[in-house]
Parts: structure tokens; C-alpha cells; sequence
């Protein structure tokens, strides 16, 4: 059975929704608020999330951040206008498809239905651990090595790619300019080899551009790098 969660705060939709979905045999779980929805989703396994835009505790686009940055499971917006702006927001910002409230039912079951079967990535601790790497807002997807930030594409080089893994695999772990240079590079390392440091810098440069208020790479002087926590 797939499941669905419903973000919601306008009771009369969200309990229509719910008959709507549970009579076409999905396991639904309603949240009235940004905050209970992204605590649900941290503690369950959704197949597709549909996402009110406006809700009283947060703004959608927050919500839809804080998902994007740990998963890449399909999200249905539901928007009360239809300004370019708000439209634009949601779709670059993670959103896979949208409708405009008042919506017909069919049109919203035809969406579900064609996102599902899209194959688009299910959340679950397994389907995480197997093909989906995140800390903190930095989401890698391991199948395509594709990287997100806050569900905005992160353009590394293959190398840095590689090397943002190794580190987030082991985000505890202090991890040598030697071990990183064989890992990445996948060559000899000599002392005064400065391609590690170089590949952070960028990395970092990179992280900044997005999200400036936070740190993600910790140096460890004379020891070498770690995720910062």
C-alpha cells in the first residue's frame, strides 16, 4: 500500500483528502501544521507527500525546503492563486507538480498516480542508506551524483562529489589529507600534494554560495577534515 501524507490545515480539505485517498486504497496520515508534517515525515515512510502552501506556522516554501533537504520523495503543492511567482517558487524550489485550489478530485488523483508511477525516490531508513546521502540541508543522490542543498541543485566535479561522500558517510570521523587524496584521487599521495585542500576549498565556496549562515567542513588542524555538527 502506498502512503501518503496530507500537510493541510483547512480541516474541511484535509478530511476530504483523507476520504478521497483512503477510499482509493492509500494509507493516509493528515498534519495540520508545517511543523507536525515534517516531524511525520521524519518518523514514517511516505510515498508522496501533498503539500499545502499556506499554513499557520510556516510557509510552505520552508516546509518544502526542510524535505528537500533530507529526501527527494514526490511533492504535490496545492496554491490558492496562480501568480507566475508563487508557481516559480514552488517548482524550483523541489515541487514536482502543483494544483490550484479549488481543484477537481480526478485531477488530483491523475497527478498522484502519474508521480508514483514516475518512480520517483519512496523515504525510508533503508532507501536513505542505499541510495541517498544527507547531512544537515546537503542531500547526494548516490544512484545519479546528483547533490542538493535545501533541494537546490549543488554543481560539484566528480571529485568533489566523491569527496563530500567519503566525509558524509563517516561524519564523526576525522579523515587524513591522505586517506581523502587516495579515496578521491586514487593515487599516491606526496606531503606536499595540495589537491585535497584545494577540492575543500571549492566545496566550501560552493556551500557557502547557498546557504552562507552555515558550516559544513570542519578542519581539524593537523589531523585533517570532518563534517562540522
Amino acid at each position: 500500500m502506498k502512503k501518503i501524507l496530507i500537510i493541510e490545515d483547512d480541516t474541511r480539505i484535509a478530511n476530504m483528502l483523507n476520504d478521497l485517498l483512503t477510499k482509493q486504497r492509500y494509507g493516509v496520515k493528515v498534519a495540520h501544521t508545517g511543523t507536525e508534517g515534517v516531524t511525520y515525515f521524519k518518523q514514517m515512510k511516505f510515498d508522496l507527500i501533498v503539500l499545502d502552501f499556506t499554513l499557520p506556522d510556516k510557509d510552505g516554501l520552508e516546509v518544502l525546503e526542510e524535505i528537500r533537504g533530507i529526501s527527494m520523495v514526490p511533492i504535490i503543492a496545492l496554491t490558492d492563486g496562480d501568480g507566475k511567482d508563487s508557481v516559480s517558487s514552488l517548482l524550483y524550489t523541489g515541487a514536482n507538480d502543483y494544483l490550484i485550489k479549488p481543484f477537481y478530485a480526478n485531477e488530483l488523483l491523475t497527478r498522484i498516480e502519474v508521480q508514483l508511477q514516475m518512480g520517483s525516490v519512496a523515504v525510508g531508513a533503508s532507501l536513505v542508506e542505499n541510495t541517498l546521502l544527507h547531512f544537515k540541508d546537503i542531500l547526494l543522490d548516490l544512484e545519479q551524483y546528483d547533490a542538493f542543498i535545501a533541494g537546490k541543485p549543488l554543481y560539484l566535479s566528480m571529485s568533489e562529489f566523491n569527496l563530500l561522500r567519503c566525509l558524509m558517510e563517516k561524519p564523526k570521523k576525522v579523515f587524513t589529507k591522505k586517506e581523502l587524496h587516495e579515496v578521491v584521487l586514487q593515487d599516491e599521495f606526496q606531503e606536499d600534494d595540495n589537491a585535497v585542500n584545494e577540492h575543500i576549498s571549492d566545496i566550501r565556496t560552493k556551500l557557502a554560495m547557498k546557504n552562507p549562515n552555515e558550516d559544513y567542513i570542519l578542519t581539524v588542524w593537523g589531523n585533517g577534515y570532518k563534517m562540522h555538527e
